[in-house]
């Protein structure tokens, strides 16, 4: 019996090292460029679809377990990540849309006159705000080129959750040390809305509850990404694009009851380092 055990023991503390072995920890940050594909007949200046781009970063731990099933130089693993994403476009840039780039640059022009008034602080502007937690996970394929140096491929399902999903719309400005103007920041996840109004430098705040007739869109997306990427002692490079599949415009919203669809793609770069 005490030698059975032992043995059992033996085993155990043998696969709990070659668990260490094959699993490793590291941490990930990158540019990330985002792109919105809106489809609906005749909604966009009579065309049948409008591209909104997004520009942002992500950044998080992330995790590797090696399956050892590859002899040689070749090794298959699964990978994981849990990322903190910030993306923010310029509604005002849309980028298949020429008349909204001419009104950017019209505010951009508009902002320099009124400088050359005494206005200070000019905010003119409409633009989104996503704070996303994401979690890629990927089968991953890897060459060993060398000792140090790898290359790799890599595919699998990523999870976005919207924590904050924000349009914010903002025209003031300070003069003579007093601030004018408003902005609005609308909730897309509920419908709430935020407005503060300034006179004169007085300060007025106005709130609006959301509700589910109200919501615009979803808090949760799923996509499939395809990367490769390279890794030298630790340090990696990778490029990546994930294809949303999943509607974003929440099905109450009554664009949706005019079959409008909101799909999400989003190309990345990213650097990381294993420990």
């Amino acid at each position: 019996m005490k030698k059975i055990l032992l043995t059992v023991l033996a085993i155990a503390v043998s696969m709990s090292m070659m668990a260490q072995k094959n699993f490793r920890i590291g941490v990930e940050a990158g540019y990330d460029h985002g792109t919105y594909l809106m489809k609906g007949k005749n909604l966009f200046d009579g065309k049948d679809s409008q591209m909104v781009g997004f520009n942002g970063f992500h950044v998080g731990p992330t995790f590797q377990y090696n399956f050892n099933v590859l002899g040689g130089n070749q090794s298959l693993s699964l990978t994981a990540g849990i990322y903190y994403q910030y993306m923010r476009d310029d509604v005002m840039a849309i980028e298949s849309n020429k008349e909204r780039k001419e009104l950017l640059k019209k505010f951009k022009e508009i902002k320099q006159e009124l400088a050359k008034d005494g206005l200070k602080n000019i905010h003119l502007g409409e633009y989104d705000i996503n704070h996303v937690i994401e979690i890629p996970v990927r089968v991953r394929y890897t060459y060993d080129i060398n000792n140090d140096f790898k290359a790799y491929g890599f595919t699998g399902p990523v999870f976005d959750i919207y924590a904050s999903r924000t349009l914010v719309q903002e025209e003031y400005y300070t003069y003579e040390g007093k601030r004018n103007g408003e902005k609005t920041v609308m909730n897309y996840a509920d419908g709430s809305a935020k407005a503060t109004a300034w006179d004169e430098g007085k300060k007025e705040t106005m709130t609006e509850e959301g509700d589910k007739d109200h919501r615009i869109l979803n808090s949760f997306d799923m996509a499939w990404g395809i990367g490769a990427g390279v890794e030298y002692k630790g340090i990696s490079l990778s490029l990546s694009y994930d294809f949303g599949f999943l509607n974003h415009l929440n099905k109450d919203y009554i664009m949706s009851k005019e079959k409008v669809t909101i799909n999400n793609g989003m190309l990345k770069i990213g650097v990381g380092y294993w420990f």
